[in-house]
């Protein structure tokens, strides 16, 4: 990591600001506590101080948390060789507000009104402390309340930073009081009105606000909506929303996924038309079978009428094999998205048009499948694979089949396994 920043404070004058989309802690979840957390957030957080001098705007990932996702019930369940059985029992009785009653302290990502033992305060009143370092201090109350935040960039471009936890599948509270978790505007702040702060707004408020304002969004978050780790009412309430705002979100940015890929929104009339895409940047750690990597973008420029959009990428990667042999890490050029695609612009119509070509260029496919998994030697991928990832591509949606293409030979089922079984986050 260290390395990393050092490399980015070299070149830093070219960049106006940096994302920071999330899990910063490793993944040994099992070995991990709340100081764990806590000293790899403010570690970290004092690296990127000491070397970038540029804005920082971060999302909060799904590891910073303690337990990670459900990994406590599960690690411990597994000792004992009941799990399934163990786990589900926590959740068998509920107390008067209908909440179920057991729920280990701290675990997941608890929504704003659980307070006490089981609160989230401890990261959140800690990330509010670190992030307003790059952020205003008005943002501070929004960051204590849910981990989300919303600021004007410059004059016509807001950035909007949600809290995506809301909406992981392994999240256990969302089992709690489920349709809170389905409307991604109203989770983001709908019970953060009990601070009875008036200036709180909705994600759709902040939408329409920019909209009156002629202003263009960017936002930026951890849990891809369209993957299976997000939960299908949220995602599918998230989509209706960009879909809403089309000529506002000028681009959304993720991470979680270790991968470099996208996903496209198309109009929800007829699903023929691309109105949004979000960007999937590729991850810092290797994790397994990865090289380290990151990405630039290039916005449309700063004038008046400016669409604010993507017009170009680049992604950087730090070569493993080579590292290790030489024993000098060296960040290089992967590719540049217009060149190897040999794409003309970047819009959501082009990048339909990129999916289109993938389903018939098998030279290509492989090319993109390379960057995939940022030029690691992967696995070959067969037509079960090819199938899953041209569908990830065109769905911005969870648990959605609509836009895939399937066969007697690679089912939905087949596809939900294959993704299950290639997971990392």
């Amino acid at each position: 990591m260290e390395n990393l920043l050092q490399h980015l404070a070299q070149k830093q004058s070219q960049f106006d600001y940096a994302i920071w989309a999330g899990d910063i802690p490793a993944h040994d979840v099992w070995n991990q506590s709340r100081a764990d957390q806590l000293h790899v957030l403010n570690t970290v957080s004092d690296m990127m101080l000491k070397y970038l001098k540029i804005p920082i705007y971060p999302a909060l990932g799904n590891h910073e948390s303690s337990p990670v996702d459900r990994n406590s019930c599960r690690n411990s369940c597994r000792k004992r060789f009941s799990c399934r059985n163990s786990c589900r029992k926590r959740f068998s009785c509920r107390n008067a507000a209908g909440i179920p009653a057991e729920i280990p302290a701290g675990e997941s990502f608890p929504p704003p009104f659980i307070t006490g033992k089981d609160s989230i305060s401890w990261l959140y009143d800690a990330l509010a402390e670190t992030w307003t370092h790059w952020t205003p201090v008005s943002t501070k109350r929004n960051i204590e309340r849910g981990a989300f935040y919303s600021i004007l960039i410059r004059p016509g471009l807001r950035l909007i930073s949600i809290n995506t936890n809301y909406c992981n599948t392994n999240n256990w509270w969302k089992a709690a009081e489920h349709h809170r978790f389905c409307r991604p505007a109203a989770v983001l702040t709908q019970q953060l009105q009990q601070a009875e702060d008036k200036g709180e707004k909705l994600l759709t408020q902040q939408l329409q606000q920019a909209e009156d304002k002629g202003e263009k969004v960017h936002i930026i978050g951890h849990i891809p909506p369209g993957t299976g780790s997000c939960l299908k009412a949220w995602s599918w309430n998230y989509y209706r929303i960009i879909n809403r705002y089309e000529s506002t979100v000028a681009a959304q940015f993720f991470g979680h996924t270790h991968k470099d890929h996208f996903e496209l929104f198309y109009d929800m009339k007829n699903r023929t038309r691309p109105t949004n895409i979000a960007y999937i940047g590729p991850s810092v750690t290797t994790y397994q079978y990865l090289n380290p990597g990151y990405k630039v973008y290039e916005i449309d420029g700063n004038y008046t009428g400016s669409s604010m959009q993507v017009v170009n990428q680049q992604t950087y990667i730090l070569n493993l094999t080579e590292a290790n042999l030489t024993d000098k890490p060296v960040w290089k050029l992967e590719y540049d998205t217009k060149e190897a695609y040999n794409m003309s612009s970047m819009t959501p119509a082009d990048w339909d048009k990129f999916v289109q070509r993938l389903e018939k260029d098998d030279k290509l496919f492989q090319m993109f499948y390379r960057y995939y998994y940022k030029s690691y030697p992967a696995e070959a991928c067969d037509q079960k694979c090819r199938t899953a990832l041209i569908c990830d591509l065109k769905t911005a949606r969870s648990d959605d089949p609509s836009m895939c293409t399937l066969t007697p030979e690679v089912t939905w089922r087949d596809l939900q396994n294959y993704r299950t079984a290639n997971r990392l986050c």
